[in-house]
């Protein structure tokens, strides 16, 4: 029999579904502990590092048990809270950790070998220059600074790397995409909470510090930064979109234009000029990329109807968030040289 019969008929006699392998004991259990360890953590004092432990732990036992498409979608549901273990942030860490482990699994051919994607080239010169950038450091301090944001830099390299050797077939990454609209539901929940409520669902001391970078009046939600919630938004919104306009079925459309809506309303809660030009100009791009597919009667009646409850969701607001208004900060943009002018002002500082 050939070999490669013989490891076909292998892998078939001892493949195990899906759901036996999430429900097993070795992922039931771990995960039974993080959250209850975590919901004690809010009534009683636990040393909070061993709720970190936990995760980690819980996450490297799924890694090892599961396919790496399924462990991939499960990092998609956590990266946006991550937090700081030993030598770093979860985020940068676990990624490591799912490099070594295709890494592993492809030297005993359990993964097929890894592809070239078209912006490989993009990726190595994008890297390349901010080594280069190491020349014009002159202190010891802004070296290991530039050294930690070349970690950062390259662990978001290197999990797309990962994406794109792992999730090869359209049921793989519709999993991904439907792991990131459950992720951009706790977002978006967690942004009106501290809207409305002024109240953080994530602890501060869960949350890795150095991604923080809160500012008064402004919805950072589960980031910490209205910066990274707008750009998070708008990308969200195209992916949430093309997905109600794939789906079939009635329900599965209003959950995926709900999630699209509620993106539109985190730009606005962000008062974030970024945010907004770069979802305008994305849904130009978009609406003459998809203009044969997109049913535009019901687009033009819903624009101005969203529009007036976008406005009303800002003025109700208003007592909680201060005088922060998107229309208001668009309209009085100064220009200067192309740039706006407050970007200006950050650059001559």
């Amino acid at each position: 029999m050939p070999l490669a019969s013989r490891r076909a008929r292998s892998s078939a006699r001892y493949a195990r579904p899906f759901q036996e392998l999430i429900l097993s004991p070795w992922i039931v259990v771990p995960a039974a502990l993080v959250i209850g360890w975590f919901l004690a953590t809010q009534s009683s004092s636990i040393n909070p590092r061993y709720i970190k432990l936990l995760f980690g732990l819980a996450f490297a036992i799924a890694a090892i048990r599961l396919p790496l498409p399924y462990t991939l979608a499960g990092f998609m549901l956590v990266f946006t809270v991550p937090t700081f273990i030993f030598t770093g942030d979860t985020n940068t860490i676990f990624i490591a950790f799912l490099a070594v482990v295709w890494l592993g699994k492809m030297s005993f051919r359990k993964v097929p070998r890894p592809i070239r994607s078209p912006i490989d080239w993009a990726i190595l010169i994008y890297l390349g220059v901010h080594v280069l950038s190491f020349i014009n450091l002159e202190t010891t301090e802004a070296v290991e600074q530039s050294i930690r944001i070349m970690t950062f830099l390259g662990s978001g390299c290197l999990l797309y790397v990962l994406l794109v050797n792992n999730i090869r077939t359209e049921s793989q990454l519709k999993l991904i995409l439907q792991a990131l609209c459950v992720t951009s539901a706790f977002v978006d929940f967690a942004g009106l909470v501290e809207y409305y409520a002024g109240y953080q669902l994530i602890p501060e001391w869960f949350l890795y510090g150095a991604g923080q970078s809160f500012l008064e009046g402004r919805v950072g939600s589960v980031f910490g930064s209205h910066a990274l919630l707008a750009d998070w938004s708008a990308i969200m919104f195209f992916a949430q979109v093309v997905l109600g306009m794939r789906s079939n079925y009635r329900m599965a459309k209003i959950w995926y234009y709900g999630l699209a809506g509620l993106s539109i309303v985190m730009i606005f809660l962000t008062v974030n000029r970024g945010g907004a030009f770069a979802w305008g100009a994305g849904a130009l791009y978009f609406g003459f990329l998809m203009r044969r597919q997109i049913r535009w009667a019901p687009l033009i009646l819903a624009g101005p109807i969203g529009a007036v409850l976008l406005v009303l969701l800002q003025v109700a607001g208003a007592d909680s968030m201060g005088h922060f208004r998107l229309f208001t900060r668009l309209a009085g943009t100064q220009i200067e040289r192309g740039v706006p002018d407050t970007r200006v002002e950050v650059w001559r500082d």
